[in-house]
């Protein structure tokens, strides 16, 4: 067998070649070694695979699945779509490789068992109207399409937000992949995805085009992970559905991972009727919203159902997170000046509305957030509940410094019921409010350590705010006192009064322990008459003092008056005192529990509790002396 080196002219200009020969192609970026293929009359001559002879002898390039776009003739001036379209044709199983260089088609359309690679760059060309597409694929399975540059040519190509000529399609395809692709300048999407599941798009970059990664109704199992976008109009990633007639048809199993999102002038990233998604641990910036899940007009039905929000971190946009859902859940998130309520649960806004349902919000962390009231609700917030059922918010941390909000969280709106607030944190600058209940049913449950503010390391109980109205108690003309029926912290304001009773209210239990928090000095003087227990002397409250009472089925008794987390009691005694009268005082006193004694005659100036029983010792300090 021998080696014939020639030209693709001097192939084509054969009549008879042996059957047994080689050919090596020298021409500039098309070397290569050829045979001729005797059983073969109908191939076309493509220039970059076959070629014909004079007499119609097909001749066949020898390659290793890697099939060069310059063999085709393609050199980067003016509009080469056909060119490549011939390449991509003849690359079933092969990888069609680009090289360096910039290379103009529009209309592009794959196949399957495709790969493309390469350094090179296929840009839309100046005759692209809308809606072409640079690249599509319809019906197609088994696609890669790796470290290659998809440019939109911005500026020369007519589109704009929410219609133009789009980077890469695909319709009605599976088992595609795309990864380390850079797309850029684009006036309109840079991929779009339309009833093909099982897709995956992981380390591209997209920058400068409208939104990055749209995914429109069946796109199930498809993986967004670990992508780069940046700048540009519109959305980073947005997840559609389908809704017609209040019936939606969710797009499910959908995983958003570990995206970074930044500068985009819509959402960061926006689930619109998913189902079962996962996003987490993505970073996005300076977009005009963060993460969410809205509904459309006339259509209340649930946008995000069972899906997860989970480890992100939202910092510099208008909106943190903010959903219509169902049975979702939004924790571990960190979220950073966010200007309006970093997280919002809301049923739709329609007539009549449709509350969110089973969201649970923990484990949170907010900082230098929401300073423009939102929705329904006048007043500042950080997290807010409107229109929400059956909701969980728990242990998350609000910490702003410098700009006092009105509240931390927010439950408004008559719809908002059976929500569960508890155990969350408040640092830095104290909100007015812990938690505000505005114009809601009274099934909303608040517990834990709700108002705890922590501020310079002190460990100020401050407020719970539940009160229907300003989360105040008030005290009526009958120096009454009346609770909600939830809560461990209320907050009495207003004038100066004296309250000799506090009314007990539905649901007190043997035990229940309330903490009464004073802004202003107000005076107690029961001593168990009324319902009212309180020790030698009055309590006489400072601004922001603590009154700790007990109930014992009869009555509030007192276990402590404090101004912080310490507790002291100023108790004036001139004479003896012992265990005895000590326990009989302060029948629930734990250990460490400090009793004030200025004037006790044996010097002693105050007595610790040493354990926890009824019947307990206690130490006198700073003497010795036993009691």
């Amino acid at each position: 067998m021998a080696i014939i080196q020639t030209t693709i002219a001097g192939i084509r200009s054969m009549t008879s070649p042996p059957a047994t020969d080689r050919y090596y192609v020298s021409d500039i970026e098309k070397e290569g070694f050829w045979l001729f293929d005797p059983l073969d009359t109908t191939s076309a001559d493509n220039t970059g695979t076959i070629l014909k002879d004079t007499s119609g002898n097909v001749y066949k390039r020898i390659d290793e699945g890697i099939i060069d776009l310059k063999w085709f003739g393609a050199t980067g001036s003016g509009n080469e779509s056909i060119i490549i379209q011939t390449a991509i044709n003849v690359c079933a199983y092969k990888t069609l490789w680009v090289p360096e260089g910039v290379y103009y088609a529009k209309n592009l359309t794959g196949i399957s068992n495709l790969t493309i690679s390469g350094p090179g760059t296929l840009k839309s060309d100046a005759t692209a109207v809308v809606p072409d597409t640079l690249l599509a694929f319809t019906d197609c399975t088994n696609v890669t399409i790796r470290d290659i540059t998809l440019d939109g040519n911005k500026g020369v190509v007519p589109g704009a937000p929410e219609y133009g000529v789009a980077l890469l399609r695909f319709f009605s395809s599976t088992q595609c992949e795309v990864s380390s692709v850079n797309f850029q300048n684009n006036a309109y999407l840079a991929v779009s995805t339309h009833s093909s599941p099982g897709l995956i798009f992981t380390n591209n970059y997209i920058y400068d085009t409208d939104s990055a990664f749209t995914l429109w109704t069946d796109c199930e199992n498809t993986v967004i992970s670990s992508n780069r976008i940046e700048n540009g109009t519109s959305d980073g990633i947005v997840v559609w559905g389908y809704i017609t007639d209040n019936l939606a048809e969710y797009s499910t199993n959908v995983t958003i991972v570990n995206n970074a999102i930044h500068n985009k002038t819509g959402w960061g990233i926006l689930l619109r009727y998913g189902s079962d998604c996962t996003i987490q641990g993505n970073t996005v910036s300076n977009t005009r919203f963060g993460i969410g899940s809205t509904h459309l007009t006339g259509q209340p039905v649930p946008t995000a159902k069972s899906s997860s929000y989970i480890g992100n971190t939202i910092s510099d946009c208008y909106y943190g997170i903010y959903g219509y859902m169902h049975n979702c859940t939004v924790t571990g998130n960190s979220l950073n000046r966010i200007t309006i309520p970093a997280i919002m649960i809301v049923g739709s806004r329609d007539t009549p509305s449709s509350p969110s349902k089973n969201v649970i919000i923990a484990e949170n962390v907010i900082s230098n957030s929401s300073y423009i009231p939102q929705g329904t609700s006048t007043v500042t917030k950080s997290i807010l509940l409107e229109n929400a059922q059956d909701c969980v918010v728990v242990n998350n941390t609000v910490n702003n410094d410098g700009t006092a909000l009105d509240a931390g969280i927010v439950l408004v709106n008559a719809l908002t019921v059976r929500n569960r607030i508890e155990d969350n944190l408040f640092k830095g600058t104290q909100p007015a409010q812990g938690v505000l209940i505005t114009n809601s049913a009274a099934t909303n449950t608040i517990a834990g350590e709700n108002g705890k503010i922590v501020d310079n390391g002190l460990n100020n109980i401050y407020i719970n705010g539940l009160a229907i109205v300003a989360d105040m108690v008030t005290v009526n003309a009958s120096n009454e006192a009346k609770l909600p029926a939830n809560g461990d912290f209320f907050k009495v304001a207003g004038a100066a009064v004296t309250i000799n009773r506090i009314n007990t209210v539905t649901g007190v239990y043997y035990g229940r322990i309330i903490n009464i928090v004073f802004t202003i000095p107000n005076c107690i003087v029961n001593r168990l008459v009324g319902n009212i227990g309180i020790i030698t002397p009055t309590y006489i409250s400072t601004t922001n003092s603590i009154l700790t009472l007990v109930w014992n089925g009869t009555a509030w008794i007192e276990i402590s008056r404090s101004s912080y987390n310490t507790v002291v009691v100023n108790v004036v005694v001139t004479g003896a005192v012992s265990k005895s009268l000590l326990n009989t005082t302060y029948p629930a006193a734990k250990t460490g529990f400090t009793v004030s004694l200025p004037n006790l005659a044996s010097g002693a100036v105050a007595a610790i509790k040493q354990d926890d029983s009824i019947t307990g010792e206690w130490q006198l300090m700073p003497s010795t002396l036993a009691v």
